[in-house]
């Protein structure tokens, strides 16, 4: 996906290359976001258009926070929830979401340090897949935390406050934060990642 189709998806514009898929939802729907990739002071990172080179395309903060404002005014959710994993992902929202979208954004890390690997060779639970050490990190720290944490928990009791909570306290190497419309953080897990399968 490139900066322009998610900014797309984001604004619920068709036609707008990529998959073609965009948010189709409205005023009564209540939206999950889930970013994972690489990030900077102030931007969020995409892969690159040639495979296997390093070239990252940055998508700045602020074009970020003016599509969700986009998405608010075009109606297209009730409620907004964005878990965002990338390094410096603080430093989208810190300071430039504001409380009255209704959206509520949890980061892996504030807005000046990174978010960790996990699932390392030297980490728990190692990195081996059927046996085969796989030479890379299978996930990352936060990311492993809250889908764990989703995973073991009743989604129709525990709120996004409580993985909140729970999520900050297991992520050891950076400082999990959240921004905006925290009062949407009393709503339970199940509004946004679905029911429990128990």
């Amino acid at each position: 996906m490139s900066p322009d189709n998610f900014l797309a998806v984001l604004q619920g514009n068709k036609g707008h290359g990529g998959t073609g898929r965009t948010l189709t939802s409205t005023e009564k729907d209540d939206v999950f976001v889930y970013f994972a990739d690489h990030g900077g002071v102030g931007s969020l990172a995409f892969p690159g258009l040639i495979p296997l080179l390093p070239q990252m395309r940055l998508l700045s903060a602020h074009k970020i926070i003016d599509a969700l404002k986009t998405a608010h005014s075009k109606k297209l959710f009730n409620r907004l929830v964005f878990y965002t994993e990338a390094c410096e992902s603080g430093s989208i929202f810190d300071g430039l979401l504001p409380n009255n979208l209704s959206i509520y954004a949890v980061t892996a890390a504030n807005a000046k340090e990174s978010s960790w690997g996990w699932y390392c060779e030297r980490s728990s639970g190692g990195n081996k897949v059927m046996g085969k050490t796989m030479g890379v990190c299978l996930g990352d720290m936060f990311s492993i935390k809250w889908m764990e944490d989703s995973d073991a928990s009743n989604r129709a009791t525990e709120t996004l406050s409580q993985q909140f909570a729970k999520v900050k306290s297991r992520v050891t190497k950076s400082h999990v934060s959240h921004f905006g419309d925290l009062s949407i953080a009393s709503e339970p897990l199940q509004d946004y990642q679905g029911k429990d399968n128990k």
